[in-house]
């Protein structure tokens, strides 16, 4: 692989990048994040596939590839559905915590 694909794939990622750091001003709610992940993802193929080599190699490194990419995508699932499904903890108004302080006992 020459130095040309090698120049081109940076071009790219500075592209992606400066495409990452513009849509961190523009709010788009939960979309986002989603823009976020897919942008980085696309920066990660860009590395693995070019930096590290990975189209020259074989099905093995691809494979490894691969189950790295659904460990993590598993890890992120299992910590989005643990943040979705926990309870919000009660509140107190300042009222209520002062004088839960001032009825405890003398020590």
């Amino acid at each position: 692989m020459g130095t040309r694909a090698f120049l081109w794939t940076y071009l790219w990622l500075l592209a992606f990048t400066t495409l990452t750091f513009g849509l961190s001003f523009i709010h788009l709610g939960t979309l986002s994040v989603a823009m976020a992940l897919v942008i980085a993802g696309i920066k990660g193929w860009l590395v693995a596939m070019f930096f590290m080599g990975l189209r020259e190699h074989g099905t093995a490194a691809r494979a490894a590839l691969a189950v790295g990419v659904m460990l993590a995508a598993l890890l992120i699932g299992f910590a989005t559905a643990d943040v979705a499904t926990r309870d919000l903890p009660p509140r107190l108004s300042p009222a209520a915590g002062i004088a839960a302080v001032s009825d405890a006992p003398a020590q």
